[in-house]
């Protein structure tokens, strides 16, 4: 049995019972993308729902920012339209749909969220991330499941950078992969942090004032300005219970794997748990 929030049966709850209810932090359209920045980097979210009227318009998402900053620089980026940037059209689903069957959507469709609905399809709901399928999934099976054991692929994630780099180089990067987090090296190829898209959002949200008077700003920031200095690991051989676990205790969407000795060789993210979640129940 899965259990969500170590409560109930995974199986038989619907997505309203793990969505992120709405009250509500969305974005319109047509407004400049530095409300989305203040929005999502105050919040630290990764997904901002796009509304018109009341009605369902878009989604925005962090690296839908970095293409932009990538684009045209800052604090040009600022000034660009919402509905430039945005993904229209964001996939939903009902608030009855169970949590597998939203698993099953999110990892066929390649989603990292999905819009939650009820009776009237074009009224937001709330939004279910994968974020919120981590934090309320854990299923005591799992303790016989060992990460080696599964057919994945760990190293398709592994997105690795200097911690030298310029921020400019660590944007272009996420949005021309379309990836939320990197992994930063010294020199010597010794992997020694971490950095998310959020991470860069925040930073943007806290300096716009010096990012308006100092176009330059960005520029003269490495990725270790930003990169996380105590970096959370694990071992390839843990289970995959103690992973899901780890990660939602530590509000982390993923986390580089060590091998026997503590080398990173790969890292598991929330989108691994929630294909396995698709593929098995």
């Amino acid at each position: 049995m899965i259990y969500c929030a170590k409560e109930f049966v995974l199986k038989d709850k619907h997505v309203w019972d793990i969505a992120t209810k709405y009250d509500v932090a969305e974005g319109a359209p047509n407004r400049t993308l530095i409300s989305a920045f203040l929005i999502m980097g105050r919040n630290k979210f990764r997904r901002l729902p796009i509304t018109k009227i009341g009605k369902i318009y878009g989604i925005l998402t962090v690296t839908d920012l970095m293409r932009a900053v990538k684009e045209l620089g800052m604090p040009d980026a600022f000034k660009a339209k919402i509905q430039d940037y945005m993904q229209p059209e964001p996939k939903t689903i009902l608030l009855d749909k169970t949590v597998p069957e939203a698993a099953r959507i999110m990892t066929e469709g390649n989603f990292g969220s999905l819009i939650v609905v009820g009776k009237a399809p074009d009224k937001i709901q709330g939004i279910v991330t994968e974020r919120d399928i981590l934090k309320h999934c854990l299923d005591p099976e799992w303790k016989n499941i060992k990460l080696n054991s599964l057919e994945m692929d760990f190293k398709k994630d592994l997105h690795i950078l200097d911690s030298a780099s310029p921020l400019p180089k660590v944007i272009e990067y996420m949005a021309d992969n379309k990836v939320f987090r990197v992994l930063t090296s010294v020199s010597q190829g010794k992997i020694n942090g971490i950095i998310s898209a959020n991470d860069i959002t925040q930073l943007i949200a806290k300096e716009r004032d010096e990012f308006e008077n100092n176009p330059n700003f960005l520029v003269s920031l490495e990725a270790k300005f930003l990169s996380t200095k105590d970096l959370l690991t694990k071992p390839m051989d843990s289970t995959l219970f103690d992973v899901v676990q780890f990660m939602s205790e530590n509000n982390i969407g993923g986390v580089p794997l060590t091998d026997e000795n503590g080398e990173i060789v790969g890292i598991f993210t929330e989108r691994m748990l929630v294909a396995y979640i698709a593929n098995h129940y």
